[in-house]
């Protein structure tokens, strides 16, 4: 959903389908590339090492988004912030055993 429908919500603070925009319309942009290419990841057998950056130029073409230095700065911010979560998953289902 996006949001919409729950604009004039008394709940809106707590409704799951109440989607807050950005304050940014590059940030906006940037998240949006973000979660277009969350499946372009590139693994090893420790995991997940990074995004497929042949794929995210890709989609970003697609998509109509301007691969500029602040987009990718933007990007590898959410990226590094993804490869964090999910070393500290693989670590944590090793001491689960």
């Amino acid at each position: 959903m996006d949001g919409t429908s729950c604009d004039s919500c008394d709940c809106r603070g707590e409704c799951r389908h109440a989607i807050e925009r950005l304050p940014d319309a590059d940030l906006e942009a940037a998240y949006g590339l973000f979660c277009a290419c969350r499946t372009q990841l590139r693994t090893s057998f420790g995991g997940v090492v990074g995004l497929d950056y042949n794929a995210v130029w890709l989609v970003a073409s697609t998509l109509g988004v301007t691969m500029d230095p602040w987009m990718l700065m933007a990007i590898q911010f959410l990226e590094d912030d993804l490869v964090s979560e999910c070393a500290e998953s693989v670590e944590t289902a090793k001491e689960r055993g």
